[in-house]
């Protein structure tokens, strides 16, 4: 308040250049505040002066305004000072590690303390990815892709050729329900392959995963019975294959650990998957009941060949992944109190009531199921998730479906 008054009364003595000038050069100091604060009292001791002085003749003429030193920012990324504590040393991707000269990341000098002090950064780089292993895990995702969507041209075919209906205009349901097995399979399983992964390995896990394609796509291949084939699509190739559920551990540590390169292999992953739904339907559709054994059994060509992918997944798996699960990370389980608590700053809080004897109350190692599904973004993540799926595989369904119905069913009869 004092400095606006003082402001305003050299506004009021013909003086608001000088304002101006004043305000001009505080506004451009980077944000000095001390400095600004600095020459507005300079400048009240000034008309302070002038004033009391009035009668003997002084000038009121203000002095020339200093000219506040401009503070610049550094122009490089300052690194951690080794006597500063830090909780994770800073890795710097080789992309942002140009930012950094050779003698500015070796030494530099202290803003604090009286004397040149050594500086340092963590000089570290991101972990490359292993091209077999990039590969490996995208064969993994045709494999799994392929089991799903080689059957959408044909599931309508199927069910004519089977005996299960009397014309492509009624396997709308049958086909559909061949398709949702896989889905619902996998529901009840999903979180014990994640346990399996846990317990016994990622290798381990991802054989047993890339096996059950193999095994499930070999039994369907000989399926004529309905009830046969939806258990093999059930049971096999659903619930036998948890290769979602360990996904995303799998990239994680194949990458290091590192967000950057664990981001770049699932985008490979992915895209393989993309490629795998653009061409599996049109493999399955062309291969559908090639060949003398075709009479019988017109899906034996097709699953012949996710069988092979499955089974070849599964051998590279044995050959190439390493063993990533971390063995330290296990999660005990919660152990009762015995003794004093541990002063460990890393210890897990015990939970009780106020006034509650603590040595009584287990240690809590781990949220519950039912809390993780409860914590954001986990439910916002989960209902898009399922709209998406239900989005695709409706297309995935009645595309074919319509294509091969007669026009009287309202369909394009493509087949004539």
């Amino acid at each position: 308040d004092e400095g606006d008054s003082r402001l305003k009364f050299w506004a009021r003595m013909g003086r608001s250049e000088s304002a101006a000038s004043l305000s001009g050069l505080a506004l451009s100091s980077d944000g000095d505040a001390l400095n600004f604060g600095r020459l507005l009292r300079e400048r009240s001791a000034s008309v302070s002066a002038s004033l009391s002085s009035r009668a003997g003749g002084l000038s009121l003429s203000p002095p020339a305004p200093a000219r506040l030193k401009r503070v610049r920012a550094p122009t490089a990324p300052v690194a951690y000072r080794p006597h500063e504590p830090m909780a994770k040393p800073i890795v710097l991707r080789p992309d942002a590690q140009s930012l950094l000269t050779s003698e500015g990341a070796r030494s530099g000098p202290s803003s604090t303390g009286g004397g040149d002090e050594e500086m340092g950064a963590v000089d570290e780089e991101a972990p490359a990815l292993v091209s077999r292993v990039v590969v490996l895990l995208c064969l993994c995702q045709i494999a799994h892709f392929y089991s799903m969507c080689s059957i959408f041209s044909y599931a309508g075919f199927l069910c004519v050729d089977a005996g299960w209906v009397k014309s492509a205009d009624r396997a709308g349901f049958l086909a559909g329900l061949l398709a949702t097995m896989l889905p619902l399979g996998r529901l009840p399983t999903s979180v014990l392959w994640g346990h399996l992964a846990d317990r016994a390995g990622r290798r381990v896990a991802l054989m047993g995963c890339m096996s059950g394609v193999a095994l499930g796509q070999l039994a369907f291949a000989f399926c004529t019975d309905l009830r046969a084939a939806l258990a093999v699509r059930f049971v096999l190739l659903g619930g036998g294959n948890g290769w979602n559920s360990i996904l995303g551990p799998i990239c994680a540590e194949n990458a290091g650990g590192d967000t950057y390169q664990s981001a770049r292999l699932v985008g490979y992953v992915f895209g393989a998957g993309g490629v795998i739904n653009m061409l599996g339907p049109a493999i399955g559709g062309i291969t559908y009941g090639w060949g003398p054994i075709g009479s019988r059994f017109p899906a034996f060509v097709p699953s012949i060949i996710g069988t092979a992918l499955g089974a070849l997944a599964a051998f590279l798996t044995w050959l190439w992944l390493p063993e990533t699960k971390p063995e330290a990370a296990r999660i005990p389980k919660a152990p009762e109190r015995q003794g004093r608590a541990s002063a460990s700053p890393l210890a897990p809080a015990r939970l009780g009531a106020a006034g509650e004897d603590a040595s009584k109350v287990p240690l809590r190692t781990r949220p519950s199921l039912t809390q993780a599904l409860r914590t954001a973004p986990v439910p916002a993540m989960l209902v898009l998730r399922s709209g998406i799926g239900m989005a695709a595989f409706a297309s995935y369904d009645v595309i074919p479906l319509w294509a091969i119905a007669s026009l009287d069913a309202g369909g394009v009869a493509l087949t004539k």
